[in-house]
C-alpha cells in the first residue's frame, strides 16, 4: 500500500552573486543570465562595491503519492503525483532582507532556480506521512 508523505513550510534558499561593471550596469555573476533588467536595475543600491550575494529564502508545502501496484496484471495502478508550492519567505542582500515588493519581483526572475532547489527534510520534516 502506498503512502502519501505531506509536508507544510520546509524552508529553502538559493543563492545568486551580483556586481556592477564598469559601466555601471548590474549583472549576474552566478549564471548566464547577464546583464540588466528591471530587477536588476531596482537592486543596484543595494549591491556593494565588490558586489553582493542575494539570498532568496521560500517555504515549500505540497505532498507525494507514490505510485502503486495494486489490483493484479489487468490493473495499471495509480502514477506517482508531486505536488510542490513554493512561495516566497523573504530575499536578502549580503544579510540585510530587501522591502516585500522588490524580494517579490526578484523570486519571480529566479523563480525556475527556486523550482529546482532541493529541500532537505531533515529533523521535523523527514518523512512526514499521513
Amino acid at each position: 500500500m502506498s503512502k502519501t508523505k505531506t509536508w507544510k513550510y520546509v524552508p529553502g534558499c538559493i543563492s545568486v552573486e551580483l556586481d556592477i561593471d564598469d559601466t555601471g550596469k548590474v549583472f549576474d555573476l552566478s549564471s548566464e543570465r547577464g546583464y540588466e533588467s528591471e530587477e536588476f536595475a531596482l537592486l543596484k543600491p543595494y549591491i556593494g562595491p565588490e558586489g553582493s550575494e542575494v539570498v532568496v529564502n521560500f517555504l515549500s508545502s505540497g505532498f507525494y503519492e507514490p505510485m502503486s501496484r495494486y489490483g493484479g496484471p489487468d490493473t495499471l495502478g495509480n502514477p506517482e503525483y508531486l505536488f510542490d508550492e513554493r512561495t516566497l519567505d523573504n530575499v536578502s542582500v549580503d544579510g540585510k532582507e530587501i522591502p516585500k515588493e522588490l524580494a517579490q519581483k526578484i523570486f519571480d526572475l529566479y523563480f525556475s532556480q527556486v523550482e529546482e532547489a532541493e529541500l532537505s527534510f531533515e529533523g521535523e520534516y523527514d518523512d512526514r506521512g499521513d
